[in-house]
């Protein structure tokens, strides 16, 4: 991106669509950065329930088998591969 702040925004923009219309979806953004602390308070503030931020998460693998990427810190993130309102972690 040459703006780095637009997947953030993007985030918000889709969150809070999600929001008004009531679509029970969850975002995940992985972010190989270090956190964004203004992004990081308005997603825990506004979005809690909407956006699940993971910074550090260099992606390394998806394992499409098991449902789920793989970070560099083996971290293994299940719900961006889940069907809406089967959303988990592990």
């Amino acid at each position: 991106y040459r703006c780095p702040p637009a997947p953030f925004e993007r985030a918000v923009l889709l969150a809070r669509h999600f929001q008004r219309n009531q679509i029970p979806a969850r975002i995940t953004l992985l972010d190989a950065n270090p956190p964004n602390p203004g992004y990081a308070k308005v997603f825990n503030e506004y979005f809690k329930d909407q956006i699940h931020y993971v910074p550090h998460a260099l992606v390394r693998r998806v394992d499409l088998g098991a449902r789920r990427i793989v970070t560099a810190a083996g971290q293994r993130v299940a719900q961006p591969l889940d069907q809406p309102g089967q959303s988990r972690r592990e």
